[in-house]
């Protein structure tokens, strides 16, 4: 049986090359500065270091928060690859694990802005900065299962 969107969906489920290195950039990006951001937060009991880390939290933040709004742009854009990918079948156990993840790292985020409850704004950086850490290996995992699957399969 075919699909009524077989032929649009017979073109690559692999992004375009600029779409796709602007992606793992902006990625990068918010995933350094997150990081950043914790070894800056880290070093804050510090005596020495005290001034210059105060000084570099809020920076790092606000850098962190405004990749986090380009993310956005990107996740939407990638609406496409992902409506392939699920009709298709292909790679869907990763590509739903990454989407799972943005969305609980988009709303973890959402929360430690807007939560005024200490004990909860506690709990949610947790859970951000330590799924936002493995993130790489997520994206790592789903690219090279996408990789991986022949293309025969694709049209079962």
């Amino acid at each position: 049986m075919t699909s009524p969107h077989a032929p649009e969906l017979r073109e690559k489920i692999k992004l375009e090359t600029p779409h796709r290195r602007l992606l793992y950039l902006v990625v990068f990006l918010l995933w350094l500065s997150g990081l950043l951001w914790l070894v800056v937060r880290g070093f804050s009991d510090a005596p020495v270091e005290s001034a210059r880390c105060e000084q570099w939290s809020p920076v790092l933040m606000e850098i962190h928060g405004g990749l986090g709004f380009i993310f956005l742009w990107f996740l939407g854009s990638l609406w496409v690859h992902m409506r392939r990918g699920l009709l298709l079948q292909r790679n869907r156990v990763s590509g739903l694990s990454m989407l799972s993840v943005t969305l609980f790292l988009v709303f973890t985020g959402w929360g430690l802005y807007y939560f005024g409850d200490e004990n909860l704004r506690k709990l949610t950086s947790l859970a951000h900065w330590i799924v936002g850490l493995a993130l790489p290996l997520l994206l790592t995992l789903h690219i090279l299962l996408g990789r991986k699957i022949p293309r025969w399969k694709a049209f079962r």
